[in-house]
Order: C-alpha cells, then sequence, then structure tokens
C-alpha cells in the first residue's frame, strides 16, 4: 500500500473524538464523515488499524504507523465484499486497483457504513463537483 499524498497542515481545533494522530493531518474545513477499526493486515493476521473517511480522502493506519492517504477522485469505486469470514474493501481507480483493507466480521457492520458514506460523497462529486462533508446520522464514527 503506497501512499498517495502527503500530509496536509496541522488543526489545532479538531474535535475530541478524533485521535491526536489523526487530527494533526486534517484540514480545518476535512470532518471524519465514516471510519473503522481494521483487524487483519494484508496477510490475514490479526492486527489494529483504523480507516478513516473524509470529504477529501481515505486515511488508513496499522498499529499506530504512519497514516497512508489516497485523496478522493472522480471515477473512484469502494468494493465491499467478503469470504470465508473474511471481508474486503478494495479502492478502485477507474483504470487500477489502488488497495485493499481486510477485516473480521466483526467490523462489517462498520465497513458497510464507511462504504455507503463513501458512495455518498462521489455521487455528490459527480452530480456536481461539491462534496457533502457531512455525515449522515448513522455514519459517526463509532470509536476510534
Amino acid at each position: 500500500m503506497t501512499p498517495a499524498s502527503s500530509p496536509v497542515p496541522a488543526l489545532a481545533d479538531a474535535p475530541a473524538s478524533v485521535p491526536s494522530d489523526l487530527a494533526v493531518l486534517l484540514g480545518a474545513d476535512e470532518p471524519v464523515l465514516a471510519s473503522m477499526s481494521l483487524d487483519l493486515d494484508d496477510a490475514l493476521r490479526f492486527t489494529f488499524g483504523r480507516l478513516v473517511l473524509t470529504p477529501r480522502r481515505l486515511l488508513a493506519q496499522y498499529r499506530g504507523g504512519a497514516w497512508q492517504s489516497w485523496p478522493l477522485a472522480d471515477g473512484m469505486r469502494l468494493h465491499l465484499h467478503d469470504h470465508a469470514g473474511v471481508g474486503c474493501l478494495a479502492l478502485d481507480a477507474p483504470d487500477a486497483r489502488l488497495v485493499n483493507w481486510r477485516y473480521t466480521l466483526a467490523q462489517h457492520a462498520d465497513a458497510a457504513r464507511l462504504a455507503d458514506a463513501f458512495a455518498r460523497e462521489q455521487a455528490a462529486r459527480a452530480a456536481g463537483g461539491v462534496q457533502q462533508g457531512q455525515p449522515a446520522a448513522d455514519d459517526t464514527p463509532r470509536e476510534f
């Protein structure tokens, strides 16, 4: 997984619910729309990670390491699927798969909420280039 962008300037007054290591990466007008825990790595070993959606990008972190970022762009899709108890979110650009995130089915409801929020953001972007930037009532991040 190769990060597609670099961090943005720090935000001094980030919401208390956003971890400080993430808050320093978010722009002043970049709310967290949805998030989920990632509990499997690419080799399907148990781990701890986080996946976060903002109006601008998806951010991921595993085991307290560096955050990686994928800016949202027209034509991107986030696919949700599962097989044999392992869920997968796959981020695709129009011409290539960018990244996969794996999780146990215990995280499936949060993954579905994040995928729905992503679809709404992309639909708003396609409808006029204006991002909604507001979490739906059921997309409020549960915890980080």
